[in-house]
């Protein structure tokens, strides 16, 4: 055989060597049980009314049952999973009901500081247009009152002028009129222009102070207007700056100061604040993301941890349940040599020689599963057993067969039966030419009926009168006798019933009834009548149709009694 290789000198040895090599149960019951299952699901194979089915029910029935420990272990870990899986769908119908609320608020951030700039922006534009107005109001103010300086300085010297005339006047007067007429006129004529160019002025002068009253109104609006733009400024910083505060943005006082320098000196340019707030608007984003990822992490490690927290408990359980299955399994390994004391006991075959094998093994039991196994706890009684195993299936056998024999007549019984339950009456012994005529009288359209078929004994009739009632009716020719509904029907090869109901005397009707076939067309109190006509005992008198309870019956002259 070489090293490969060996040899045994029993049956059992070669098993063990093939579950050690070839399938490595821990028992030889085990493996036992599986050549038995392969024998099982091959039979079914071999039969000629071979079913898929067969083998799917022996399969089924080699299963192990599942404990209720195992179901519960199994019930727990679902029901676990079922609120895990809970759990997380709420995380993340949190976490998306959380992100919307978180981007709605963004953009609702993003929309204010956009609105603040944009009117900030338009309230600055409008700040120097309106400071580029009233530096024109005022250069024109200032034309104006130079005007204004000039024009009365002009209206002092023509004052002055038209005293030097009247002067003047007063002196030619004095002259000689007429030689100074044609100088007087001149005179005159120069004054009255002198008066027009005064009221021209006058006129000039009052339309300067007109123009200056206007440019004085609108310089007053247009400082209104740039103190209320100045105060939309201040008012838009200030809301810059609580912004700024609530999202610690460090550049906004600054640029703050810069404006409000620069600001009194030409339009200020936005683009560097407008940068570094894009800037940190970024890294604000930058920031929320990263304090939402450490959200997510600082979650999972709560979820991690709480997991170990299970586990832990879950080893704990299990530790726990170690302790006690290996509390539980001393126990059991006792009440096993109890059970198998009991066991020796109880046996008249093995009590007077089992002892010797008893102690080894009990050995074998406290040593079971770390040095031996159930074939080792077993070994001891295996002879003490095979003798007796032997006989036993002799005497198996013996009433095998005896049961085989059982099943038999049993089948052959059962047969019989189901024989008579499909047939509700038995058919008397109806002659050939008795059915011939009964098939004319069917085709003829007669309504008829034999008087076993249409009649059904009352429940509470007991056995033994019903044979009696049917072996006298049978032996007396009645029970295959024709009912019909006809008063005068022709027939031949047969016999007919002609009702005569009796009244006020035990009939037959008291114990049967009428129960015609769905199919007949005969009436059932036609049926009644010819029971009531039959009279039960012999109240009915010589000569009448009347039946006993014990068998016998008279027809007419004829007495008889029947067999049972």
């Amino acid at each position: 055989m070489g090293d490969s290789g060996a040899v045994v000198q029993t049956q059992h040895e070669y098993m063990k060597l093939v579950n050690r090599h070839v399938f490595g149960f821990t028992t030889l019951d085990a493996y036992e049980e599986l050549i038995k299952l392969l024998i099982q699901i091959r039979s079914p194979k071999l039969s000629k009314e071979f079913r898929p089915t067969a083998i799917y029910d022996i399969l089924e029935a080699a299963l192990p049952p599942l404990t209720d420990e195992d179901l519960r272990h199994l019930s727990d870990t679902i029901e676990q999973m079922d609120q895990t899986k809970q759990q997380m769908e709420q995380l993340d119908r949190e976490r998306e009901a959380l992100r919307k609320l978180n981007n709605a608020y963004d953009r609702y951030n993003q929309r204010l500081l956009a609105d603040q700039v944009e009117e900030y922006q338009k309230a600055d534009t409008r700040l120097s247009k309106s400071e580029s107005g009233l530096s024109r109001m005022r250069e024109q103010q200032e034309t104006l009152l130079a005007d204004i300086s000039r024009l009365e300085e002009g209206i002092e010297q023509l004052g002055l002028e038209e005293d030097t005339l009247v002067k003047h006047e007063e002196r030619l007067s004095s002259h000689e009129v007429w030689d100074m007429e044609k100088e007087l006129t001149s005179e005159r004529e120069r004054e009255k222009q002198q008066k027009d160019k005064v009221d021209t002025l006058e006129k000039k002068e009052e339309s300067k102070t007109q123009q200056a009253l206007e440019s004085k109104t609108r310089i007053r609006e247009t400082e209104a207007k740039a103190a209320q733009l100045d105060q939309d400024g201040k008012d838009q910083l200030e809301k810059l700056e609580m912004l700024a505060d609530e999202a610690a943005f460090s550049g906004h006082n600054q640029n703050a100061e810069d404006y409000e320098k620069l600001v009194d000196d030409g339009p200020f340019e936005f683009m560097l604040w407008e940068k570094e707030a894009k800037q940190f608007e970024r890294a604000l984003s930058e920031g929320e993301d990263i304090l939402r990822a450490f959200a997510d992490i600082k979650e999972k490690v709560m979820t991690q941890k709480k997991a170990l927290d299970e586990e832990q408990q879950q080893l704990d359980r299990i530790r726990q349940e170690e302790r006690e299955w290996a509390n539980t399994f001393d126990e059991e390994k006792e009440n096993q040599v109890d059970a198998i004391r009991l066991w020796l006991d109880r046996s008249e075959h093995l009590r007077e020689h089992g002892e010797s094998a008893f102690q080894q093994s009990a050995r074998m039991v406290h040593q079971l599963f770390a040095d031996s196994n159930y074939e080792d706890v077993r070994a001891p009684f295996r002879a003490l057993t095979d003798h007796f195993t032997s006989e036993q299936k002799t005497i198996v056998a013996e009433r095998q067969v005896k049961i085989e024999d059982l099943e038999k007549e049993k089948a052959q019984l059962e047969e019989e039966r189901n024989a008579w339950q499909t047939t509700k009456e038995s058919e008397p012994g109806t002659k050939e030419a008795t059915l011939e005529a009964r098939k004319k009288l069917g085709e003829q359209g007669v309504a008829f009926e034999p008087l076993y078929a249409s009649v059904e004994f009352l429940d509470d009739v007991p056995e033994e009168t019903r044979v009696r009632i049917e072996s006298a009716l049978m032996d007396a020719g009645l029970l295959d006798a024709l009912l019909t509904d006809e008063d005068n029907l022709a027939f031949s090869h047969d016999r007919v019933l002609t009702p005569s109901p009796a009244f006020m005397v035990p009939t037959l009707a008291d114990y049967l009834r009428p129960e015609l076939p769905d199919e007949s067309r005969l009436r059932p109190e036609t049926v009644d009548d010819a029971l009531r006509s039959i009279v039960i005992g012999s109240e009915a008198g010589e000569g009448a149709t009347t039946f006993d309870l014990d068998g016998s019956y008279q027809i007419g002259m004829l007495k008889g009694h029947a067999l049972p």
